[in-house]
């Protein structure tokens, strides 16, 4: 059980990691410019939906220090380096998003478009998800693609939390040429709106009025024979035990005797006081 906690928590680090950093890079405009490691230009614009992956690559791009193999084929979609030279268009399952649909910083075959198809080898597969996409290219790439002989079955659209901002300041349709354009207006207003004030403050919170004293009676002893088999534990471990059906409570083995275990359910921070640090850094209008 210990192993199963852990493991869900390294997922769902990374996870937070990942899409916060694809938060910033849209943010800072990033995305449309990248190139590979030896300056190839990689996206180029597109006068539809904004910009694309440039058509048949075959090179090793850079993401940070990861330099993974980067193909596409002849109408921009990241594929298999063996299938650059794949020109169909009608597709069983479809996938549109930003860089969590590229897979942006692996080749194809690790990217869980790539593993789909690989699962699926009966299926044909297409990946039409370039990072820093939001909902408005989603729409213009795909109306864009349907109007030009195109064909899926199944269209899976996968938007993240970045495409709120990207759609919000970053984006919008020209209404004169129905075009997705750079919403420079937007950011030239947010840009205004922004004070950046570089203010720190502390704030001490005593034990009493954090998490309180320690209490003998939430040390708690519990028989072994009360305990699954197949519940490994040792001395330090800590889980969780589950009170009610809506409530459970962290707690700590604090001592394993011949027939019980005790466990302590204070929390962690019980008897400390609290001091915080706290920098405020913009002020939204």
């Amino acid at each position: 059980m210990r192993q199963v906690k852990n493991l869900a928590s390294i997922v769902l680090i990374t996870i937070v990691l990942f899409l916060a950093c694809d938060f910033m890079l849209s943010y800072l405009g990033f995305i449309p410019h990248r190139k590979s490691n030896n300056t190839t230009v990689v996206c180029v614009a597109h006068p539809d939906y904004r910009y694309n992956f440039k058509p048949n690559l075959d090179i090793i791009s850079q993401w940070g220090s990861i330099t993974p193999r980067l193909c596409t084929n002849p109408f921009g979609f990241k594929v298999s380096c063996n299938n650059v030279r794949e020109t169909r268009k009608d597709f069983d399952v479809a996938f549109i998003g930003d860089s969590f649909t590229e897979s942006i910083g692996t080749t194809y075959e690790d990217s869980f478009v790539g593993l789909y198809a690989q699962k699926h080898p009966d299926l044909a597969v297409a990946n039409f998800g370039v990072n820093g996409y939001s909902p408005s290219i989603y729409w213009k790439k795909i109306e864009y693609l349907l109007h030009n002989g195109f064909t899926f079955k199944h269209l899976v659209v996968l938007p993240d939390i970045s495409d709120i901002r990207d759609e919000a300041f970053w984006y919008e349709i020209d209404e004169k040429s129905g075009a997705v354009v750079g919403n420079i207006k937007r950011r030239e207003i947010e840009e205004e709106n922004i004070k950046i004030r570089r203010e720190k403050n502390n704030i001490f919170i005593p034990a009493d009025e954090a998490y309180g004293k320690r209490s003998d009676d939430l040390i708690i002893e519990l028989p072994q024979d009360s305990i699954p088999d197949e519940l490994e534990y040792s001395l330090g471990d800590k889980m969780q035990l589950q009170l009610t059906p809506e409530h459970n409570v962290a707690v700590e083995i604090i001592a394993i005797k011949e027939s019980s275990i005790v466990l302590d359910a204070n929390h962690i921070l019980a008897d400390k006081d609290l001091n915080f640090e706290i920098e405020l850094i913009a002020i939204y209008k």
